[in-house]
């Protein structure tokens, strides 16, 4: 369920990402939904291993979005305050 809730988010950012012009932001969105659940149900032997990468996968996304995110917003306040 919360692996379906990423791929959702995923997907509204890379949509968001190319609507703004961010083509690389969007790709890395899409990629990661792809990339995580391709993880999780991959067959054979190491599937804990497969899930924590899975794991790492979406949270580095989920960090660098966050961040990339409360960058912008501050760079559109700091452009707004100049005006």
């Amino acid at each position: 369920m919360a692996f379906a809730a990423v791929i959702a988010v995923c997907s509204v950012l890379a949509r968001r990402f190319l609507v703004v012009g961010r083509r690389g932001w969007a790709v890395y969105c899409l990629v990661t939904a792809i990339a995580a659940p391709a993880l999780l149900a991959w067959p054979g032997a190491g599937g804990a291993v497969r899930t924590a990468i899975a794991v790492v996968v979406t949270s580095a996304r989920m960090t660098a979005v966050a961040i990339e995110l409360a960058t912008e917003l501050s760079r559109s306040v700091a452009v707004g305050e100049a005006t």
